[in-house]
This record gives C-alpha cells, structure tokens and sequence, in this order.
C-alpha cells in the first residue's frame, strides 16, 4: 500500500504554472515566414521569450517581427540564408552580442527544390545536401551558445521539425486521385534524417543539459492547398483517426510544452502530431 507522502505531488501549484512561462529565455526560430513559423514564434513570445525569427525571406521577415512588436511581444528579425555558414555564424554572434544566451533553437527551415521531374536520380542527393546542410549548419553554430545557457540554468532545449512522411511513406493513390502535388522522395529521407540526428544529438549533448526532440507533423496542407483542392484535403482527413487535418497551431503547442520547463526529463524523443495517422 503507498504511504500518503506518495500521493503527494512533488510540485507546489505555483511552480506548475511556470511549466509554461519563457520569461527571460531567448529563442530562435528558422523557417519564420514559412507556414508554422509564424505560429511558432507567436507562441513563444505570448510565453514571454524574446524571439529571433530568421528566414531568407527579409520582407516578410520584418513584417512578421514588426506584428509581434506591436503586440507588446519582443521579437527580433535576421535573414539568414542557412546554406551559408558564415551568415549563420554572424547570425549566432548577433544573438550572443545582443542577449548574452540562447535557450531554445526550433530549426523549422525546409527548402523545397524547384523540380520538374521528382524521380530523376540527381534529385535525391540535391534535395537531401540542400536541406541537411541548412540544419546541421544552423544546429551546429547554435551548440556553443545553447552549452553556454545551459551550464548557468541547467536546461537549454533543441527542437527539430520533421515530419510523418520521416518515418512512413506517403499513399501515392491519394496524390494521384485527387491531382496533388507529389511528395518528392528527398522530402521523406530529409525528415527521416532529422528524426535519427535528433537521437544521436539528444544522446551526445545530454551531459551538457541540452534537450533536444522533433516535433512529426502529419496532415497540415496550407491555406491554397486547401482552397484550390478540397478533395486532396477531404482524402487526408479521412486517413486520420481524428477525421480532420492539423491546424497549425496545434505544432505551436507542441513546440511550446518541449521548450518549457514542464519537459525538462524528455529528449531524444520524436512527437507525432498527425490526428493518429501513424496509429493504423
């Protein structure tokens, strides 16, 4: 029989409340003008982090950090082109120079190769160098700064966006019936990638206290997606057990629980946000 003191929560209220609260952190966000960046680094900020959002899309990118501002909410724009290491080494230093630390990185970029023909053998090795150096150089310059942060206060969180197609096929019948897009083939191994660096980094930065997770998205087809191909739309709800495709920020949520204390013993770990698509 446990003794009462093992129904006794080990956490007062007041300090599960600040599961959620980023007061003080810095984050940086890639891929912010995408289509969950923005999401992301709302939802940081309206958690109290001072968010760097970053992307090679400048306008967009002031646009973005410009809305957060007037919102009362502390955001900071850099373009970056993330397949240049020295842009992403000055854009890592900007960061140290400003706020002295870096508490969590979303790498959320993804590049998507503009291609005629998605079964050409060149396509997969173009399509998995252009996005793996993008990460790997952005992770990469971020590890010292992130070790920094996290020798002071314990924790630093490294969160990686990937995907479902990382780790099951997508069903070529629906693509085909409903006249979509194809998923090219260097999308699925780039995120597969993802998944499997996230454990070898969580496994060889854990004795530094940095976290670091993917977040796989499953059905989240954008805005024109879904008003020009309702059929395509129609077909992805149906292969999910909750019936419906994601709504983007539903990814936020996801991101915010793994930057916050509330997940402070989770690493290595890949979170399917899919509506239970990779259940069946």
């Amino acid at each position: 029989m446990p003794n009462s003191q093992d129904l006794t929560a080990t956490r007062e209220p007041e300090s599960q409340k600040s599961w959620w609260d980023l007061s003080e952190k810095v984050a940086l966000v890639s891929g912010a003008t995408g289509w969950f960046g923005p999401e992301i680094a709302y939802a940081l900020a309206n958690l109290g982090a001072t968010v760097f959002v970053t992307s090679r899309n400048s306008k967009k990118l002031t646009l973005l950090s410009e809305k957060l501002n007037e919102q009362g909410l502390a955001s900071v724009a850099i373009a970056c082109d993330l397949n240049n290491k020295e842009d992403v080494d000055s854009l890592i230093d900007n960061i140290s120079t400003n706020q002295k630390r870096l508490d969590i990185l979303v790498n959320n970029a993804h590049g998507l190769p503009q291609v005629t023909d998605g079964e050409s053998p060149e396509i997969l090795p173009f399509g998995l160098l252009s996005n793996l150096e993008a990460f790997w150089n952005l992770t990469s310059s971020s590890i010292p700064l992130l070790k920094t942060t996290a020798s002071k206060f314990r924790d630093a969180s490294i969160i990686n966006i990937a995907s479902m197609y990382g780790k099951v096929s997508p069903y070529p019948h629906i693509y085909e019936q409903t006249q979509a897009e194809p998923n090219p083939i260097f999308y699925g191994a780039t995120k597969a990638s993802i998944i499997q660096m996230t454990k070898w980094l969580a496994c060889n930065l854990g004795k530094f206290s940095i976290r670091v997770n993917s977040i796989s998205p499953g059905a989240f087809p954008n805005d024109e997606v879904q008003s020009t191909n309702p059929d395509f739309v129609n077909a992805l709800a149906r292969q999910c057990p909750l019936g419906r495709i994601g709504k983007r920020e539903e990814i936020a949520g996801a991101v915010s629980f793994l930057a916050g204390s509330g997940s402070t013993y989770i690493t290595g770990s890949d979170v399917s946000v899919d509506g239970g698509w990779t259940a069946w």
